[in-house]
């Protein structure tokens, strides 16, 4: 955020002063003939003329194996190149949560060929570093190289995709690290309240973390993570994304050898889901932390999944609510009330469930009517009737916002990869990103409004504040919903 420094007079900068000097006498009054030169900085700059740009739509190829690839061709300095599985979070089996993130972790040390350290030294040796990220609907490792490094590169990939070795002093190693990490974010309050948060809105099992619980992962086993990378990085279950400048025809030959022999075994299934009863109305759990100068706020309710019409609708809802800086919950509870010094919503939309979440920390203080005016916001959302309709200016904003940032995602081959590798995710059409522009400008107010009337749940929301009881509790007991202790098992 720019910050306006206010230029102080020479008076105040005077120090060791006995007796300040009689004040400057003030200014003539100004004649109408004169130009005021500083009214320009009351006048906000006028936005700049769109430009339109088409996002590339990529070439598939599919293997003899199975094995789909998506090229990007783009004149760019790097290659980006990503193994994508459609596989993440959700499709860890239960009671082992963390199983895919880890299995990816494990998939950077080491392949059947190479030790940990040799895997490492050919990663170097090409001015670059192994990647791996996991979500609730995929698991990925990737790498960016030069163009020249492409053939290597792909090497690289593809054995550590093909081969991981899992070895098992090295798998003890890395299960005992993640561990750590996990019993260390445990300790971020903002982590704690999503913890719950997601939880107590999906259930056990879909609502676990990622990353997974600490009973969960100290009972993965070496055996779990092979079966998962067995069935996950199979395959027809695994498509390559790359963006940059190359051939498509060399890529598909050069994968095509690479591959070449490689079966797998049998995918893994898509996981089952079963969405637990909503609540009624809004409740608020709340986890104690004696002592503390802030409480974080997690607000959620479930949200239609992405494949749900008017998907891109609610997007640009979400943003007009809570997703930019100029968003009403930003705008009222940091700007209006400086309850806090910044206020988000977030829509998370998987292939099986959906959520919208509201996120901040808020002085101690205060916790009570920040929570009233996040209600009251989605509420005003929710109910044009209560005399805040949703306008096309916010609209516009949300929407430009969307489109511009697919925009930017193009100066970056990363970016691009990622955004690619969105449509593999989904499961969407290889143009969609090409046409995504078009079907947010043909959003307007009215659907948004139809969004929000339809799917905001103002009086049925999970609520979690982690923060100090002793100071919070009586006030959040006023606000006329039920208050609980949340469930400590949660937190682990």
């Amino acid at each position: 955020m720019t910050r306006l420094r206010a230029r102080l007079p020479w008076l105040l900068l005077m120090t060791a002063c006995a007796t300040a000097p009689p004040p400057p006498p003030p200014d003539p009054p100004r004649t109408s003939t004169e130009v005021d030169e500083n009214a320009w900085r009351s006048r906000p700059p006028a936005p700049g003329q769109s430009r339109a740009f088409e996002f590339p739509t990529p070439v598939v190829r599919q293997l003899y194996n199975g094995m789909k690839v998506h090229v990007v061709r783009r004149k760019a300095t790097t290659v980006s190149l990503i193994a994508i599985t459609r596989h993440g979070g959700s499709s860890a089996p239960r009671n082992k949560s963390g199983l895919a993130a880890l299995t990816t972790r494990l998939m950077t040390e080491g392949t059947r060929k190479k030790t940990s350290m040799e895997l490492a030294e050919a990663v170097e040796s090409l001015g670059t570093t192994l990647e791996h990220d996991t979500g609730r609907d995929y698991s990925e490792l990737s790498l960016t190289v030069l163009p020249e490094d492409v053939d290597r590169g792909l090497e690289v990939l593809v054995e550590v995709v093909r081969e991981p070795a899992f070895r098992n002093d090295v798998f003890l190693r890395v299960k005992n690290q993640w561990l750590d990490q996990l019993r260390a974010e445990r300790q971020d309050p903002r982590r704690l309240a999503s913890l719950v948060g997601l939880r107590l809105l999906l259930g056990p099992h879909q609502g676990a973390p990622v990353a997974g619980s600490i009973p969960e992962v100290e009972n993965i086993t070496r055996t779990d993570a092979v079966a998962f990378h067995h069935g996950a990085f199979s395959p027809t279950a695994t498509t390559l994304v790359i963006a940059g400048d190359v051939d498509v025809d060399h890529i598909e030959r050069r994968t095509e050898t690479l591959v070449a022999g490689w079966t797998g075994g049998p995918p893994l299934g898509e996981p089952s889901f079963t969405a637990p009863e909503s609540l009624k109305k809004t409740k608020i759990f709340t986890v104690h932390r004696p002592g503390a100068q802030q409480t974080s706020l997690f607000v959620a309710q479930p949200y239609p999944k992405r494949s749900a019409p008017d998907h891109e609708a609610r997007e640009v809802l979400n943003g007009i609510v809570g997703g930019l800086f100029t968003s009403r919950l930003n705008q009222n509870l940091r700007e209006k009330h400086a309850f806090t010094y910044g206020a988000r919503s977030s829509t998370i939309a998987t292939r099986q469930w959906g959520a919208l979440v509201v996120m901040t920390s808020v002085k101690t203080d205060v916790t009570a009517r920040a929570l009233e005016q996040i209600f009251l916001e989605l509420e005003l959302a929710h109910n044009p009737s209560r005399g805040r309709a949703i306008s096309e200016i916010e609209v516009g904003r949300s929407r430009s916002d969307l489109i511009h940032s697919l925009g930017a995602a193009l100066e970056h081959t990363d970016d691009i990869g990622d955004a690619v590798s969105e449509i593999v995710i989904r499961d969407l059409p290889p143009d969609y990103l090409a046409r995504y522009s078009s079907i947010l400008e043909r959003i307007d107010a009215r659907l948004v409004t139809a969004q929000a009337k339809k799917y905001l749940t103002p009086h049925r929301l999970v609520v979690v504040a982690v923060g100090d009881l002793e100071k919070i509790a009586t006030d959040l007991k006023k606000l006329g919903v039920d208050v609980a202790p949340a469930d400590l098992i949660a937190l682990e």
